[in-house]
């Protein structure tokens, strides 16, 4: 709700304050007073273009009382920009050498105003401000309208709609994996088969190692084995160890038996007898089998480089190429799960497809229905209230698949205005008169019982071309779309004493010449004074009696209908 408004030093303002309150509020003034200079001060606090400044440069400051469970402080917390209590401070300077914006007290931009005004202000009057011109906003007067019905099968196609995304995002991202994946699947496949074709065994390249170093030193294994074989058993040549050993042994049998504490002695010495028989026995033996086979090196070599290869590719020995294997195969399953999962993912769309058009139809259907009663419901409002020939049409257009739907469904609609008999209907951005789009606005928003999230209206134009009966009619409805619930605030411009009278809040303009320069001054209007404010505007001098009486008899008018 805007709370008040000061200016300086714009267009014919010096500088002057005005608070608002809730509900219903008018401005009123003669014509030329500057009514308008205010609503356009307004606009400049809340981000609009501003072509008119003096050279010492304009300030504009605008305070709203925002509810903060509502979009604004989401608004200013992608700012930011802290909400400290509930009040909202736009602060906007303007001048030829340029100007600045902040909100709270922070830095900001005209465009940060402008996000935060579309939440805050409604214009309707001037064509470049209101949400009635945008063809994307009609849809939600008819859901408004359509009522819990129509408001429950818009929730379930929504939340079609919504699975139905993600489902389709899952499903691409899968995609986009599984086109990457296919690449490396191919890879992973050959080195699957690489690893298995070569049938390692563990410990393979160590034994295989062993083997070469056999078979590369065959022939010196043999001679030093022999060697080693003849030192311990002995030839015809030489005495040997064994012989050597044989004559310390028996010499200890016979110290044994005049010394049996040397028994142990000469036992670990026959013991080591029969150690170098059976030592160079089998060196012997290994002696005889060692020999060079150039076949089976070659075989041998062949192998560990195949391992090698295998190693510098996939690990440092075979036990790390094994796991890599694990690894790899893991892979590969995983991928095939993949597949399992596109598959699934892509029924399920299908299904879900299916789903959202027929929610999609059904919501439709309520759609046309109800805007066809709603077209109906407003042109017989529009009547009463000076548009006496206007007819509201509304083009429907469904899109022809699925892929053309949104969050919102399949419609799309725009509300068309027949103001005179034998012309077509016009989209209402065409129609030329503020007036009459500001109360098709009035009309559409009583008949919908729309709760519109912008919880202040500024209707201007409203009342021209039009008088008596109509006026009242026009007031009585922006007194009940003010009434609607306590976070709505309407303020209109008005020249209609009929609709001033019916306003909780009255606020004059006028102008006044200072230092022979014309400059505008607001007050606020007095329950006591409004009688003669409104005899003013119902064109009788103050002394008027007949004005006066009329202005009488519509304060109280309008009193009963507030309800004071």
């Amino acid at each position: 709700m805007l709370a008040s408004l000061y200016i300086e030093n714009y267009a014919l303002v010096d500088s002057l304050s005005v608070e608002f309150g809730p509900g219903f509020a008018v401005l009123t003034g003669e014509t030329g007073a500057g009514k308008s200079i205010l609503v356009g001060a307004l606009q400049i606090a809340l981000g609009s273009r501003a072509d008119i400044a003096r050279e010492e440069g304009a300030s504009i400051t605008a305070e709203f009382i925002v509810d903060r469970d509502g979009p604004v402080p989401e608004a200013l917390e992608g700012f930011g920009i802290p909400l400290d209590d509930e009040r909202l401070i736009l602060a906007r300077r303007i001048g030829k050498g340029g100007g600045s914006c902040r909100i709270n007290g922070h830095p900001a931009t005209a465009t940060m105003l402008r996000s935060l005004g579309e939440l805050l202000v409604d214009f309707h009057g001037q064509h470049d401000h209101q949400s009635l011109l945008r063809p994307r906003s009609h849809l939600r007067f008819i859901d408004a309208f359509g009522g819990e019905a129509l408001m429950r099968a818009l929730d379930a196609y929504r939340v079609l709609f919504d699975e139905r995304a993600e489902v389709i995002e899952s499903l691409d991202g899968l995609k986009r994996d599984d086109r990457e994946s296919r690449r490396r699947e191919d890879l992973l496949r050959y080195q699957l088969e690489e690893i298995d074709r070569a049938g390692l065994t563990p410990g393979e390249d160590q034994s295989l190692a062993s083997e070469r170093r056999r078979l590369t030193n065959a022939e010196a294994l043999a001679a030093r084995a022999g060697e080693a074989s003849r030192a311990l058993a002995g030839d015809e040549a030489e005495a040997s160890a064994r012989e050597l050993i044989a004559v310390a042994a028996s010499a200890l049998e016979e110290l044994a038996r005049l010394d049996p504490e040397l028994e142990p002695l000469a036992t670990d010495v026959n013991g080591a007898l029969i150690t170098v028989d059976e030592a160079a026995r089998s060196l012997r033996e290994y002696a005889g089998e060692v020999e060079f086979d150039e076949a089976r090196l070659e075989a041998v070599e062949s192998r560990l480089a195949l391992i090698h290869d295998l190693q510098r590719k996939y690990g440092d020995d075979i036990d790390e190429v094994f796991a890599y294997r694990e690894r790899v195969a893991a892979e590969i399953d995983a991928m095939e799960n993949a597949d399992a999962a596109i598959e699934r993912l892509t029924k399920r769309l299908e299904e879900l497809s299916g789903e959202l058009t027929r929610a999609a139809e059904a919501l439709t259907k309520l759609r046309r229905a109800a805007g066809e009663l709603l077209a109906k419901r407003v042109s017989a409002r529009l009547s009463k209230l000076g548009i006496t020939e206007g007819r509201l049409e509304i083009e429907h257009e469904v899109a022809a698949g699925v892929e053309g739907y949104t969050r919102r469904g399949a419609d799309r609609v725009q509300f068309l205005m027949r103001t005179n008999p034998g012309q077509p209907p016009l989209p209402l951005a065409k129609i030329a008169s503020g007036g009459e789009i500001s109360r098709t606005m009035l009309a559409l928003k009583a008949e919908s019982a729309l709760d519109d999230e912008i919880p202040t209206l500024v209707f201007d134009e409203i009342d021209a071309g039009i008088g008596g009966t109509t006026s009242v009619h026009v007031g009585r409805e922006l007194l009940s779309l003010a009434q609607r619930s306590e976070s709505t605030q309407v303020l209109c411009v008005t020249h209609s004493a009929q609709i001033a009278s019916l306003a909780h809040h009255h606020v004059a303009v006028s102008k006044a010449n200072r230092a022979g320069a014309a400059v505008i001054r607001v007050r606020p209007v007095t329950s006591e004074e409004r009688v003669a404010e409104l005899a003013r505007m119902l064109g009788g001098a103050p002394d008027d009696a007949a004005a006066l009486d009329h202005a009488e008899v519509l304060a109280r008018e309008g009193a009963k209908a507030r309800g004071d």
